[in-house]
């Protein structure tokens, strides 16, 4: 995912705030892609604006945060430190730059999504060996938490899908579930299904579930439970709105609902390969 780095739709990311309702879901069949198209106004140029000012906010709140941590750690290496926390302090601004690097890249798919110029290489991909890698990425945060993700995935299942993409829907949503198991919870299972000509997977785990409030937008843009910049944890709220868009992009499904038992249940279906690919999107 880093060809993304350096993208020529940067510019588009002022329209994807500006055009952000075109993937809301209460119109979602006046747009192929649900929501409404771009210029309909609801709820008048209050709202409008309103809306706006809240997503610019928790975008520049966002933006600055790893900006703010890495210049903290930059005024600590002036000072010359021990080599023990030299090597800290190095660590702490990688996972800074990466943290900074991922919400840059989520505005320019966001841009992508709105101008509709996101594209797929679509090929056969073992899901089991795909999931892993977004599990061994994620390696440093579940044991931090003490927490173990399950992968309970047939080594013969295969999608049809764009690799990177596909890491990009998984990251997302096993990074959500390990955001909100609390330290010591428990574990996250992944599981997949061959069912006819798609292959059902869920990702489920053992943490606080999704405010009943929260549920009916949760794949929306910019939306994090509450009226307030990171009020359910760091990150834009767009994470999950492009997840969606990259699933249904692959002629697939996902939603999200609270296990009985606790937690939080995400079902995607991507569509199972059988010899050969859709033509690339």
């Amino acid at each position: 995912m880093n060809e993304r780095a350096a993208d020529p739709n940067i510019p588009q990311i002022a329209v994807a705030v500006d055009n952000r309702r075109p993937f809301s879901a209460p119109d979602r069949r006046r747009h192929p892609r649900g929501g409404r198209r771009a210029g309909d106004v609801v709820g008048g140029p209050a709202a409008s604006v309103t809306d706006m000012s809240m997503q610019l906010a928790t975008i520049s709140h966002e933006l600055r945060t790893p900006l703010n941590a890495i210049k903290g750690w930059l005024e600590i290496l002036q000072r010359r430190p021990d080599e023990a926390t030299f090597k800290r302090v190095v660590g702490a601004l990688q996972r800074s730059t990466d943290v900074q690097t991922r919400l840059i890249e989520d505005l320019i798919d966001l841009g992508r999504m709105t101008v509709g110029q996101m594209r797929l290489d679509l090929r056969p991909v073992p899901l089991r060996a795909l999931v892993l890698r977004v599990v061994e990425m994620l390696g440093p945060a579940v044991d931090a938490k003490g927490l173990h993700i399950q992968c309970e995935i047939d080594d013969a299942v295969t999608v049809a899908g764009d690799a990177l993409r596909l890491e990009q829907v998984f990251w997302n949503v096993l990074v959500n579930a390990v955001k909100f198991t609390p330290a010591g919870g428990g574990g996250i299972e992944v599981r997949a299904t061959e069912t006819g000509d798609m292959v059902e997977i869920t990702v489920a785990d053992s943490g606080v579930g999704i405010p009943a409030d929260v549920l009916p937008t949760l794949f929306e843009p910019f939306r994090q439970g509450s009226n307030g910049p990171s009020s359910r944890g760091s990150g834009l709220g767009i994470g999950l709105a492009i997840t969606r868009h990259l699933v249904e992009m692959h002629s697939g499904t996902i939603a999200a609902r609270n296990a009985p038992s606790g937690g939080s249940v995400f079902t995607i279906t991507l569509p199972r390969y059988a010899g050969s690919v859709p033509r690339n999107r």
